[in-house]
């Protein structure tokens, strides 16, 4: 019983953009490529252990910086 809350996957979810992604549970982070720029986007998380599925998290509202310069 002691493992059964360990964390094995989780799912990360950007809602607008349409991506869901499962990382391993031993990844703490995530770089979420292919958005458009100065966007507003919706993003959560679920974990998965052996017990079973998480509830999702709070959902985090979070905006894209504009387009870098050219030197065009």
């Amino acid at each position: 019983m002691c493992c059964l809350n360990r964390l094995l996957t989780w799912l990360l979810t950007c809602v607008e953009a349409g991506i869901y992604d499962t990382m391993n549970g031993s990844v703490h982070d995530a770089v979420v490529l292919g958005l458009e720029p100065e966007t507003e986007y919706r993003v959560y998380v679920t974990a998965y252990t052996r017990r079973g599925d998480g509830l999702p998290s709070r959902v985090k509202r979070v905006r894209t910086k504009g387009a870098g310069l050219s030197d065009e």
